[in-house]
């Protein structure tokens, strides 16, 4: 429901900043390969602190979803995006700055032997550090006191008693954990359905008493209710679908009350820039609670500055060049690319590189403004830095193979050939790396080598980079006498079905190349020899029979509304097939008039003579009658005579719902134990069968769907509580969200059945 003017007026008087001052630390959930050990162990941290005169602890179940978006013109972005506070002590300054807190603490989990190692990233207003401490596998909840200790040190606060070091995750604590887990992961429903019984489980209270109130706080946030956790309420209030912005409003405005951290205030003034559209009263009212977020803090007056660019206001970006504060700059840069533009962005990277050296995306962004300037020297500066700054990571790849084609560009073959070998050591499938290694040997005459790294390229993508294809070109004249460049020129021509190219570029090689390897020059006049012959026939060979699905059974009779996979194989007598072919597939009456068809391509592999083709389908009309019908197949390229197959198909009785998803591959799953809930051998089933069948799921489901989904606002179910639905769901509304679900993009997918139409559902029902 979208919040009236009035109405954002009324939660903006509440906004105002609190004259009271605290410190505040802001505790993010750990990165674990465990997840829920993460969240432990940022849980147990947070209460550590939590009785620490003068301090506002946030924890994990709040933090993880309270760094605020900057709004573009076309919608939203975050700086998350660009660095992980988990990642890096630059990512825990990232949070710090964004959320407005005095301090901000991060880390990560590994393991390594029989230890579990926590790196530690703190950032507070003497700028950010990290540190380790490590304890033995089985024990992990030791971390907290180490890193409890470290940070009383950084911080400069006392904890009067040591926190629990028990971290026992099959425990209620455990349960507990979960839920936060789950919450921190923006599944609000989910978190509440996993505490359901607990909160009436004595020895599970008696153990953690938080479930009691993490569960109260959860259901009063299903409903729409106050509840005992402001800030948890706020932030799960932006993971419920759809996001009721006026609910979240008035969350948030609870939140600000209580909190010292200015972001409150500044996702009053998102939600309501989301809520208000383009009318120019809401407009004015989201501009005034920026200004309000603006006062507050330095991020503030950059998403102030972002809300008003959106508005298509002349806004200086320039002037916030000199800030130090790095994720105002980050967020300037990603403005500056909105606004196309490229000299601030060089100012505000450059600023970056120097207020965050250890930071790479700055470098690597600058390496992308040089390609495009045609400064190759500036981009392997910067890329150099880049690659010792994360020489191993997920985009380590990246770094290494754009330091690769910079040092091809400045004539460093033998660095380019480096850089490009380190990058597909990181990444085997690193094509571009591969182009770029193939490219340095074949201009220094080594066609051996470069052909390997070739045939590894087109291994991973038999479609041709274009770019590799252009840069081969271009070597032709930066190498004028080096013939081997040919050779793959030749190989990639051919490669992309572009046979007159590629003759020539063979002939070429021959030409020049005479005294060359004899392998490549015999390899050389046989491609010739094929790619100048006229067009073999193309055919398509006899037997040709239809599927009921890609790889479903015979099925024959059909039904209507079946989806049919003709199975056939393409050939040419003694020859090799073209690499494009086009295939018609079309259904006809016996009077030859026709009723549908479908085409498209068909990309047949190198070097075959033969291709059975078995992935293209032909839906039947659902209204089509009973009768006999005549399938027709018809293969082409440019080059080739048109092949043709037939085969005539009955059709007979009514639509089947089951057939219908077998044949577009649609599994649908039971919730309790992952089993099919059809297969195969069902395909006599009767709609009404199959419908019953479902109709018993939702039912036996109906009390997980009441406590973890929100009330229906919109279509057929609007007023009814997630139980009441399932539990009522009729036969028409199974048989609705099947004709939804067989509409049309869920072929080939595999879901929970119960999940989907909650989905539907919650989506108001559609029929389309």
């Amino acid at each position: 429901m979208r919040p009236t003017v009035t109405r954002l007026l009324a939660v903006l008087s509440l906004c105002l900043p609190s004259a009271a001052f605290a410190e505040t630390l802001v505790v993010y959930p750990f990165a674990s390969q465990d997840v829920f050990l993460g969240v432990a162990i940022a849980d147990r941290l947070a209460q550590a602190f939590e009785g620490v005169d003068g301090l506002e602890v946030v924890g994990p179940e709040v933090s993880s979803g309270l760094v605020p978006p900057l709004v573009a013109e076309d919608g939203f972005f975050s700086l998350l995006r660009l660095a992980d506070p988990t990642a890096s002590a630059f990512g825990a300054q990232l949070l710090r700055e964004t959320l407005g807190a005095d301090a901000a603490v991060a880390g990560a989990l590994r393991f390594e032997d029989d230890e579990v190692i926590a790196e530690v990233y703190i950032a507070d207003a003497e700028g950010r550090r990290s540190f380790e401490v490590s304890a033995e596998s089985g024990e992990p909840g030791r971390l907290v006191g180490q890193i409890r200790a470290r940070l009383q040190i950084h911080l400069d606060v006392d904890v009067a008693a040591a926190p629990a070091e028990d971290i026992d995750l099959s425990s209620a604590y455990g349960s507990y954990v979960e839920a936060l887990g789950l919450l921190a992961a923006g599944d609000a429903p989910s978190a509440a359905a996993s505490l359901a019984g607990l909160q009436e489980d004595e020895a599970a209270l008696a153990e953690e008493p938080r479930i009691g109130s993490l569960a109260a706080d959860l259901r009063a946030l299903q409903i729409g209710e106050p509840g005992e956790n402001a800030g948890l309420l706020a932030t799960g209030s932006l993971s419920l679908s759809p996001v009721d912005e006026e609910l979240s409003l008035e969350y948030f405005s609870t939140f600000a009350d209580e909190t010292e951290l200015p972001v409150a205030e500044l996702w009053l003034a998102t939600l309501a820039a989301s809520a208000g559209g383009a009318e120019d009263g809401d407009a004015s009212v989201a501009g005034a609670a920026f200004d309000v977020a603006a006062e507050l803090y330095p991020f503030g007056r950059v998403a102030d500055a972002a809300f008003d660019l959106a508005g298509g206001e002349d806004v200086d970006l320039s002037a916030f060049v000199d800030s130090e504060n790095v994720s105002s700059l980050l967020a300037i840069d990603l403005l500056a690319q909105v606004e196309e533009d490229v000299a601030l962005r060089k100012v505000v990277l450059n600023r970056l590189t120097r207020l965050a050296p250890t930071f790479v995306y700055p470098f690597n962004e600058l390496s992308f403004i040089a390609f495009d300037e045609d400064d190759p020297l500036t981009a392997a500066q910067v890329l150099s830095v880049a690659t010792r700054l994360e020489p191993v990571g997920p985009l380590s790849d990246l770094y290494w193979t754009n330091l690769g084609w910079a040092y091809y560009l400045l004539g460093f073959l033998d660095r380019s050939e480096e850089a490009s070998v380190r990058a597909v050591e990181l990444d085997p499938t690193q094509e571009i790396a591969l182009f770029n290694l193939g490219l340095a040997r074949v201009v220094e005459g080594r066609l051996d080598d470069a052909m390997e790294a070739y045939a590894q390229a087109l291994a991973i993508d038999p479609a041709v980079n274009d770019a590799a294809l252009e840069d081969l070109v271009n070597a032709l004249e930066l190498y004028p006498d080096e013939p081997a460049i040919y050779y793959p020129l030749a190989v990639l021509y051919e490669q992309e079905g572009q046979r007159e190219q590629a003759a020539e570029a063979f002939e070429a090689y021959l030409e020049l190349d005479s005294g060359g390897d004899a392998f490549y020059a015999n390899n050389a006049e046989r491609r010739v020899e094929v790619l100048t012959a006229p067009p073999p026939p193309l055919e398509i060979s006899e037997g040709v029979n239809v599927l009921l699905g890609q790889d479903g059974p015979d099925g024959g009779p059909f039904r209507p509304g079946d989806r049919l996979f003709p199975n056939f194989e393409l050939y040419t007598p003694g020859a090799e097939l073209p690499r494009d072919v086009t295939v018609r597939v079309s259904l006809s009456d016996q009077d030859g008039t026709l009723i549908t068809e479908e085409t498209g391509p068909v990309s047949v592999p190198q070097n075959a003579i033969g291709y059975v083709v078995s992935d293209f389908g032909l839906s039947l009309p659902p209204s089509l009658p009973a009768g006999s019908y005549l399938l027709r197949i018809e293969a082409s390229t440019d080059r080739t005579e048109e092949a043709t197959g037939e085969l005539s198909v009955e059709v007979a009785g009514e639509p089947s719902y089951l057939r219908q998803l077998l044949s577009r591959d649609i599994v649908m799953l039971q919730l309790a134990d992952d089993t099919l809930l059809y297969d195969s051998g069902d395909l006599s089933t009767q709609n009404s069968a199959l419908i019953a069948r479902l109709r018993a799921e939702l039912e036996g489901t109906a009390e997980a769907a009441e406590e973890a989904l929100p009330a229906v606002e919109t279509g057929r179910f609007a007023g009814q509580s997630g139980g009441e639905v399932f539990a009522g769901s009729s036969a028409e509304d199974v048989e609705d969200f099947l004709t939804f679900i067989l509409s049309g993009g869920a072929e080939g997918s595999r879901f929970h059945f119960v999940d989907a139409y909650a989905q539907w559902v919650v989506d108001g029902a559609p029929t389309e």
